[in-house]
């Protein structure tokens, strides 16, 4: 399997709450993305990962991108 095929299922988990973000990446990276996602919400992942730097992939804008809707549809429910 390709590198992108286990990291596009690892954020599918992430996305169904069955595997913490925490297991993935640090809380601080976690942290960073969250915050640029909150006050940028018509972002593109390009945009992000440069105005963010290159300590930042496209696989953890994913991985948080999927964390944070999992929260919020459990939040809704």
């Amino acid at each position: 399997m390709a590198v992108s095929t286990i990291e596009g299922h690892l954020a599918w988990y992430v996305g169904n709450g069955e595997l913490e973000i925490n297991r993935l990446l640090p809380r601080e990276k976690v942290e960073i993305i969250s915050e640029y996602l909150h006050k940028n919400p018509s972002y593109s992942l390009g945009q992000a990962r440069q105005t963010l730097g290159k300590d930042i992939t496209f696989e953890d804008l994913r991985f948080v991108m999927n964390h944070l809707k999992y929260k919020e549809k459990s939040e809704a429910t």
